[in-house]
Parts: structure tokens; C-alpha cells; sequence
């Protein structure tokens, strides 16, 4: 685990310096200090470069999915938080441009949810996040992957569950895009890691080479 350095904060400040808007975190503090959100609450985060161990292709996320973190994603997520998801996005993106382990990315590939899913929520956040990365990073967001099939809520499922409901769930457009190339995989959170290891494999499959940028992970711990 790599604490995140300070100066990540100080680009933040440097490219929000002076805008008015309330905290998209919090609704109540000001961000007169610069950064995406107040000062408060950015310093709420958990903050720290890890790579999830684990996994079959390389994955790293900034927070453990605990506290502050875990109540941010839920509330981007379910409560409309649309610039909650950019903040967050934005914070992966300083994180991002400064992590030799992610030299050579080609494109970001936001996870798709089915489109009744995405009706219903009215966005995608993990094609928030990617957004708010591209904010800060330089590699541009791909939307080559599609959500084929309809599936049940991971949360409520076991392992083996969740491996069988995301199985053929996603699709490759434009599958020789990434043939031959570094592409990270954007999603909030990593836990089994069921979704991911779906997507990933069908990028491989294609000639890819695929790892995972999330905000979360609950294979991190403090």
C-alpha cells in the first residue's frame, strides 16, 4: 500500500481554484480551498494506491470499500449522485497519471449496465467515473462494450452465484479495437471480482490486455 501523495491534492486545487459550487460530497461546506470537494471531505477518504491481489489481471483501486468511501459509492450510485461519480472519477484520475503500473494505457473501458438497468437508474456510473478520470488522465474513454444480458443484483449472491449470472453478459462491438492493446476496465467497486473477470476475459479473448482501475475494493483492508 502506497499513501496517496499530497500533491495530487495540489492539482486538484489547481485546476478548481475558484469555483463557487458547494461540495458535491457534502452539500455544505465550500470549496474555497480548490479541490473537488471540500477539504473536510476529501480528507474523509481513505486514500492510498494499492494493487488487488488475487485477481488473474492486474487491478488497483485508491480506498479499502469501508467508511466514507463504501457511503460515497452507494450515494453516487443510488441517490442520483452524478457529480459525486465525477469527483470520484477525478480522484482516480490524479491517482492514475501518476502510477508506473498504468504506463502505456491505450483507452478506458467503462463496465456497461443493461440498458433496462440504465433506464431505470438514468446513468452508468462507472461511465461517470471514466469521465471524470478523462478529466485528468490523457487516455480516451472507449464505449465498446455492451451488456448483453440482463442479470440479478451481485450483492445478494455467493461466489459461485455471482460467477454463473454474469456469464456471457457482456459483448465486444468493435472486439479488434483492442487487440494488441493496454486497456483498463473503469467500475466503482471490486469484491469477488466475478464482473470484472467476465469483461477482462472477453478483452483478452479479443488479443487485449486488460487490468481493472476501481474506486473500491473489498479485498483491500486498512
Amino acid at each position: 500500500m502506497n499513501p496517496v501523495p499530497w500533491h495530487w491534492l495540489s492539482y486538484l486545487e489547481a485546476f478548481f481554484l475558484g469555483q463557487p459550487d458547494p461540495c458535491p460530497v457534502c452539500q455544505q461546506r465550500s470549496v474555497a480551498t480548490g479541490w473537488p470537494g471540500c477539504a473536510s471531505c476529501v480528507e474523509a477518504l481513505p486514500l492510498a494506491w494499492h494493487s488487488i491481489p488475487g485477481m488473474r489481471y492486474p487491478c488497483f483501486c485508491i480506498s479499502p470499500y469501508t467508511g466514507r468511501t463504501k457511503e460515497m459509492i452507494a450515494d453516487s450510485k443510488y441517490h442520483g449522485g452524478v457529480e459525486l461519480a465525477r469527483f470520484l472519477g477525478n480522484v482516480l484520475g490524479i491517482a492514475a497519471q501518476q502510477s508506473p503500473e498504468l504506463v502505456g494505457t491505450r483507452a478506458l473501458i467503462p463496465l456497461p449496465l443493461h440498458p433496462e438497468r440504465e433506464l431505470v437508474r438514468g446513468f452508468n456510473q462507472s461511465r461517470l467515473l471514466a469521465d471524470g478520470i478523462h478529466e485528468w488522465w490523457k487516455p480516451p474513454v472507449w464505449d465498446v462494450m455492451i451488456r448483453v444480458k440482463p442479470t440479478a443484483s451481485q450483492s445478494e449472491l455467493d461466489r459461485r452465484q455471482r460467477r454463473s449470472n454474469v456469464r456471457g453478459a457482456f459483448a465486444l462491438q468493435k472486439g479488434n479495437v483492442v487487440r494488441g492493446r493496454n486497456v483498463i476496465l473503469v467500475d466503482d467497486i471490486l469484491t469477488t471480482g466475478s464482473t470484472f473477470l467476465e469483461a477482462a476475459s472477453l478483452v483478452a479473448a479479443f488479443g487485449g490486455r486488460p487490468k481493472g482501475l476501481f474506486v473500491a475494493s473489498g479485498r483491500i483492508h486498512r
